[in-house]
């Protein structure tokens, strides 16, 4: 029983130094950006010329990851199946730009629709403002017709106007 009280006080120190180191690292990092502006180039001396870890600690994989992502995913990321950094950005800058393309053809899908309707509406109106004008027609000529024959009758009767 001694001995794993001893492997877990082992385990704890371990975790505590690596959370120690992770935060010194994040702080050195957190510090350049400040200092230098948030899109500052991060490099190995640079950070350790802003806390005190050694080179090695550095490029270990919990810490890489923190200010090399590229580097990491070179390193160990391709191994776990995922994307590098760079291309994780230009992806999601890719889909936010294919959901505001989507989110424009919606609106425009929508626009189309109500235009189709307007337009069979309108077709509808004028194939009504067609078959009115057809009956005028047909009206007008019975009319010039009755018009003429009384012109004729008027005429043959010596009724000027």
């Amino acid at each position: 029983m001694r001995n794993m009280d001893v492997n877990e006080a082992i385990k704890n120190l371990q975790f505590s130094q690596r959370e120690d180191t992770v935060n010194k690292v994040k702080e050195a990092i957190q510090y350049i950006r400040d200092f230098e502006g948030e899109n500052a180039r991060l490099t190995a001396n640079k950070i350790l010329k802003n806390c005190d870890v050694s080179r090695a600690v550095l490029y270990k994989r919990h810490i890489l990851e923190l200010w090399n992502p590229r580097l990491w995913y070179h390193r160990y990321g391709r191994k776990q199946g995922g994307v590098d950094p760079y291309y994780d950005k230009e992806l999601k800058k890719l889909q936010a730009e294919k959901e505001q393309i989507y989110q424009k053809f919606k609106v425009s899908e929508g626009r189309n629709q109500q235009l189709t309707e307007q337009l069979q509406k309108q077709k509808q109106i004028s194939q009504g403002y067609l078959a009115r004008n057809k009956e005028l027609d047909e009206e007008n000529s019975v009319l010039l017709g009755k018009l003429s024959q009384y012109q004729t009758m008027m005429h043959s009767r010596g009724i000027q106007f």
